[in-house]
């Protein structure tokens, strides 16, 4: 696996009952795989402005803004494609290179990339 686009609630919340989830998406960022949070919701952007979405932030996950889900996993493959670039410039240059763009449509689905 070498990326995930997260759908998430809202602004980028996650139930914060996960705790075992929270830890496996932290470690699979410090594995270097690149993970963009998105929206469910049909209008909106994530913004790492509650508790949840900062802590999602802090290990790692890219906030998607205003990306749909599908824009996401074009841009993602697109980037892990780059096969020159460093796991750093994928993450804080070409992933916020898309950033921001459309908003789209509100549980939480994973989309995994990769093998």
């Amino acid at each position: 696996m070498e990326g995930v686009v997260l759908q998430t609630y809202g602004h980028g919340n996650w139930p914060t009952v996960l705790s075992d989830m929270m830890q496996m998406l932290k470690e699979a960022c410090d594995n270097g795989i690149i993970i963009i949070n998105t929206t469910q919701c049909s209008r909106g952007t994530v913004l790492p402005i509650y508790a949840v979405g900062k802590e999602l932030q802090e290990i790692g996950i890219i906030a998607g803004h205003d990306m749909t889900v599908e824009a996401a996993l074009m841009k993602l493959s697109y980037i892990l494609s780059k096969d020159e670039w460093s796991l750093k410039e994928k993450r804080e240059v070409g992933i916020p290179a898309f950033i921001p763009l459309q908003s789209r449509g509100c549980g939480t689905l994973i989309w995994i990339i990769g093998d």
